[in-house]
């Protein structure tokens, strides 16, 4: 009877320490999830300035592009357009396409895919980013709406230009993220 009182006493102090040790601490897997819309993100805007990427509508020009990009990644050229797809990682990819008047940039366009095992958590993916990047166009004018989380905004490049961009979230509750994104001049 000693024996099973000092075995339960033990037991029960194992699983108080193991609860304490763990009470506080994050899975290392949800805390990745929860934020891998955020990392996502920088890998879509790649460089600071311009009016997305680095690059500006009606001034960057075909080869500056082609500096700034991935050659591994081009998979489309001709003389006015440059294609690029991006693999992210297993489940999240990019595509990038370029078009250019008079050997300069005159719209772009972004389609970020996220596709996981856990449905929803492709579709917060997709909602994170379409938030974050609504936030940051959200500071270069008025949201006008075409539909539920699909906006534009009409404003200016930084050439000068009168530009306008699209933001639509095509993504599906439970099993997929996607985002859409274009700038192009008016």
């Amino acid at each position: 009877m000693k024996k099973m009182f000092l075995f339960s006493v033990s037991l029960l102090i194992v699983i108080a320490v193991t609860a304490v040790s763990c009470k506080g601490k994050k899975n290392s897997s949800d805390d990745s999830s929860s934020n891998q819309g955020g990392n996502y993100l920088s890998e879509l805007t790649k460089n600071k300035g311009g009016d997305f990427r680095g690059y500006v509508i009606n001034q960057t020009t075909i080869d500056d592009v082609k500096k700034n990009e991935s050659p591994d990644a081009l998979a489309q050229q001709t003389a006015d357009r440059l294609f690029y797809q991006y693999q992210i990682d297993d489940y999240n990819r990019y595509d990038v396409a370029y078009n250019f008047v008079d050997g300069k940039l005159s719209s772009m366009a972004i389609d970020y895919y996220s596709w996981e095992n856990d449905g929803e958590k492709a579709y917060q993916n997709g909602k994170k980013i379409y938030d974050n990047l609504f936030d940051e166009f959200n500071k270069k004018g008025e949201a006008q709406k075409f539909s539920e989380r699909n906006y534009y905004w009409k404003t200016k490049s930084q050439s000068g230009a009168d530009i306008k961009i699209t933001l639509a979230d095509t993504g599906q509750p439970g099993s997929s993220g996607t985002v859409q994104i274009a700038l192009f001049a008016l």
